[in-house]
């Protein structure tokens, strides 16, 4: 790799499934770029077809993606696209969004960066986002004790940064309950609150991560049965779908009855959503829309019409469930929704799988 030049921030920011780190990090690149500064962002996924890839495409923030596993064990594919993009873009930071299930970042991950190629970035600290709602459930709820708790924890455990994000969906007594939980447990771990949708405290979160502590600082060694109990409870399924409609269709209801229809399927298998987002793009519009428990309600964003004659869908599942059933239920809930809207679907790719535990690369 030739060195760029100039300093490139590198930043990693973690965190379980549904936690907004997508969110969070287009809100920081927009954020970013009305500063000056060129921006970059980089996937990470078990399988290809990520939402989160098109979505940055369509945001105009470019981006680059490791499809196959956690990078934790692809540190090569990470070096590889960091390349590309400073070819490509020249950023002076480089956002990496990792799987939400991985828990082995900073030995694997950042302590690598630092020793082999700290002449080419300065590593930033390592924020892991939280969700309030998900935090509740798997310490204090009903997964308390659970190997998905186990995974949580542990990512909180490695966090140079612990980040609360949607504080804007809880209450003043919420947030006060959840960072004293936090400072008794981790007491040495600095923690920021922020709503990536609203945009409070996200420059405050950038401050801390570019200005803070050393990246990599808490390394942690997991139970790996444990681990690979979590991993293994957890179906993934993405779909690439064509649709089409010569009438036209409303998108926005589509997608919501769509949700609607997987939430019941995962409520009737006695499942749990990890997350399950989607993103409909067609005529000169696009609408993402995500649900991230059972009790949580769907969010949509839409940019232009949600009217659509043709569009393509992609869609994201991260279910506590059996891979083939996942892919049914979605197969399922897929033609009776087009049915009910009088869409015609083409599915180009549907592929789920149940997550094989890596071989992380040590530092």
């Amino acid at each position: 790799m030739r060195e760029p030049g100039r300093e490139v921030v590198f930043a990693l920011v973690g965190g379980f499934l549904g936690a907004g780190k997508t969110t969070a990090l287009l809100a920081l690149a927009r954020r970013l770029a009305e500063g000056g500064e060129q921006v970059a962002v980089i996937t990470n996924d078990r399988a290809p077809d990520l939402v989160d890839t098109r979505y940055a495409r369509l945001n105009g923030v470019p981006v680059a993606e490791i499809a196959g596993g956690c990078i934790c064990a692809r540190l090569g594919d990470l070096i590889d696209r960091c390349e590309e993009l400073l070819d490509a873009v020249r950023p002076s930071v480089i956002l990496n969004e990792p799987v939400g299930s991985a828990a082995d970042l900073a030995a694997t991950v950042l302590q690598p960066l630092q020793r082999y190629y700290g002449r080419w970035f300065r590593t930033a600290a390592y924020s892991v986002l939280v969700d309030p709602e998900r935090f509740a459930a798997l310490l204090e709820g009903p997964g308390q004790g659970s190997p998905l708790a186990y995974l949580f924890e542990k990512q909180l455990a490695e966090a140079d940064l612990i980040v609360l994000n949607k504080v804007d969906r809880v209450s003043a007594e919420q947030r006060t309950g959840l960072e004293r939980w936090l400072a008794e447990h981790l007491p040495a771990t600095p923690v920021t609150a922020m709503s990536a949708l609203t945009g409070e405290g996200l420059g405050a979160w950038w401050e801390r991560v570019r200005g803070g502590t050393a990246a990599g600082t808490h390394a942690v060694t997991a139970d790996r049965a444990l681990a690979t109990a979590a991993e293994a409870s957890l179906a993934w399924c993405n779909a690439s779908v064509e649709l089409r409609c010569e009438a036209g269709f409303d998108g926005e209801a589509w997608a919501r009855d769509l949700l609607a229809a997987l939430r019941h399927g995962v409520i009737r298998a006695n499942g749990e959503i990890g997350h399950l987002k989607l993103l409909l793009e067609g005529g000169g519009g696009s609408l993402r829309a995500n649900l991230t428990g059972l009790s949580a309600p769907v969010d949509v964003q839409a940019a232009g019409g949600t009217g659509f004659r043709r569009a393509h869908l992609t869609l994201n599942a991260r279910v506590l469930m059996a891979a083939a059933e996942l892919e049914d239920l979605i197969s399922r809930a897929l033609q009776r929704g087009c049915n009910e809207h009088r869409v015609t679907p083409r599915v180009v790719r549907l592929r789920s799988l149940t997550p094989d535990r890596p071989a992380p690369t040590a530092g």
